[in-house]
């Protein structure tokens, strides 16, 4: 099982690379992920000779590079130069690839922006609907603590669920935080009435916050949730800083058309302070379970089905538990694995149905062990004679 198919690991090649495929690579490890290697060259000069001789630097050190992947045990294709603009290369490769993660350096910011996130990670937030993880320069992957802020809207949905099976492969506790624009003082005259808006107003984003927390499977995740008022951004800002969190997790609008340049308000006013690594997602989920296709044995099957259990996916458990009885009807431990999943998932008919088959089984396999117990003791030649 894969959680991840393929990442895209984007590289100037310059000296923050190491770091970056090293990271890359502890990343990629950790989710079982394949890496496509790409560097964007920008062939300015009009002289063929110099052309070919960036390119084949490029091609030496990327080869390198590919080379290190491989022995480190990290599957990696064949790496990719493009020639062009920077962000609009890595958009289309990782679209060509159909990636799950793009993988960048936070990269070097415009001279005239005060804030430390690079134009071209900016850009290519802005441009893709792939989920994509900036790395701080400085950092590691080495996640203790994960925040995921939301706002309930859908795509804080998709933040939440990617960051939930992130915190179980890292081991990382995580942080759900939510932050809500309480009353005014100035639209109140009233100290009283100031007083009871403001219990309100907490209350309601306290049950808000409740029932968005309640559909979610928070079983065998270290977590805790924090609920805050004030301004969204500054208020990240300082959870980050003051929990010493190592990856951010933020959902971020994914509309198209004209709006689709834009991210939301809070997730480009936070990022762009580049707080620590950070992942952002809009239309496309993070994780996306593959499963090996070629497997004919009941053992793998189980093995799989038992690891997506394991992960909480207990809707991809069910179908390869149903594929280890399609080879072996009477494979006692997916029966009642399904009875387990059925019943994480709430769904008492299909729970009860494949105990009792489970039950049914093992009496069945009883029987037979007590026949076959019997008929060591026993010879038959036209009926039953005892053994002397």
């Amino acid at each position: 099982m894969k959680l991840l198919e393929k990442i895209l690991i984007a590289t100037d090649l310059g000296p923050t690379t190491d770091e970056l495929v090293q990271n890359g690579v502890a990343l990629a490890k950790i989710i079982k992920a394949r890496i496509i290697l790409l560097y964007v060259i920008n062939l300015k000069s009009e002289n063929k000779g110099v052309q070919q001789f960036l390119l084949n630097a490029s091609k030496i050190q990327l080869t390198k590079i590919k080379d290190h992947i491989i022995k480190e045990g990290v599957e990696c294709d064949e790496p990719v130069i493009a020639n062009g603009s920077i962000y609009d290369a890595i958009v289309n490769e990782a679209s060509i690839n159909d990636v799950n993660l793009i993988f960048i350096g936070s990269g070097n910011k415009n001279t005239n922006s005060p804030y430390p996130l690079g134009l071209n990670a900016k850009k290519v937030i802005q441009k893709t609907q792939i989920p994509v993880w900036v790395n701080k320069s400085g950092s590691k992957i080495k996640i203790e603590r994960i925040l995921c802020p939301v706002d309930f809207s859908d795509s804080s949905i998709r933040a939440i669920k990617s960051a939930i099976v992130l915190s179980k492969k890292f081991k990382a506790k995580l942080y759900v935080l939510n932050v809500y624009e309480s009353v005014h003082p100035s639209d109140y005259l009233d100290k009283d009435y100031l007083i009871k808006e403001i219990e309100r107003e907490k209350r309601l984003n306290e049950d808000y916050f409740n029932d968005f927390i309640s559909d979610l499977d928070l079983r065998e995740v270290d977590w805790e949730k924090s609920l805050l008022s004030g301004f969204p951004e500054i208020e990240i800002l300082n959870f980050i800083e003051m929990n010493d969190i190592d990856l951010l997790i933020m959902g971020s609008t994914g509309k198209s058309g004209l709006s689709k340049l834009f991210m939301g308000s809070v997730t480009e006013k936070v990022i762009r302070e580049l707080p620590c690594s950070f992942i952002t997602t809009k239309s496309k989920d993070l994780i996306r379970i593959v499963i090996e296709s070629k497997i004919n044995d009941t053992d793998t099957h189980f093995r799989e089905a038992e690891l997506l259990y394991k992960e909480g996916f207990y809707g991809k458990a069910i179908q390869e538990y149903q594929l280890c009885l399609d080879i072996d009807p009477m494979h006692i431990r997916s029966l009642q694995g399904l009875a387990m999943a059925y019943e994480k998932l709430n769904d008492k008919v299909n729970s009860r149905y494949y105990n009792n088959l489970a039950e049914e089984v093992y009496k069945h396999m009883w029987d037979e062990k007590i026949e076959k117990e019997v008929r060591k003791n026993y010879e038959v030649k036209g009926g039953f004679h005892l053994q002397h």
